[in-house]
């Protein structure tokens, strides 16, 4: 579950074919002004769908437990449903992984170039995104072996080697 859009009504209730209305409190109707838009807390009601959406899929996955253990569904079931699951977010099309190669190529020249300057600012200008998505796309691409692995603080040329110490 995901929010696409929003209804706002102002002291009227829709009827099914959301032209007409009828009155709430049998006051004249009102216009929607600013502050009443401004009073509503987004945030909040994001808040409660993510809630929702968290406890119904808990709830699906419980009902799944539930018939393997009852022996209403055989354990493949919850193996086939959980990689559909894990699968339709790891999922990359040919379109996203030629994007992503896009990325690593302009992290990988910020890295070789003389003056080298921050690899993902040079992610950040190329495609003129904020910082925090630059920084996502290049740890996307990391995630899809386009890039090498690194370790905090460091770009991925300084990268230490799994069992190599530094002294």
């Amino acid at each position: 579950m995901v929010a696409v859009g929003i209804e706002v009504w102002k002291g009227v209730r829709p009827n099914s074919d959301r032209v007409s209305v009828s009155s709430i409190n049998d006051k004249p109707l009102e216009g929607l002004a600013a502050t009443d838009l401004r009073g509503i807390p987004v945030a909040s009601v994001l808040a409660a769908l993510w809630d929702m959406q968290q406890r119904s899929e808990a709830a699906h996955n419980d009902n799944v437990e539930r018939a393997i253990q009852t022996g209403t569904v055989g354990p493949e079931f919850a193996r086939t449903k959980e990689d559909n699951f894990r699968g339709r977010h790891n999922r990359v099309s040919p379109d996203d992984m030629d994007f992503f190669r896009r990325v690593a190529d302009v992290y990988n020249e910020a890295m070789r170039s003389p003056g080298r300057k921050r690899p993902t600012g040079a992610v950040e200008m190329k495609f003129d995104v904020a910082p925090s998505t630059a920084s996502k796309w290049v740890r996307r691409a990391r995630e899809l072996g386009l890039l090498p692995p690194t370790v905090p603080g460091k770009p991925s040329a300084h990268a230490v080697k799994i069992g190599r110490r530094r002294k």
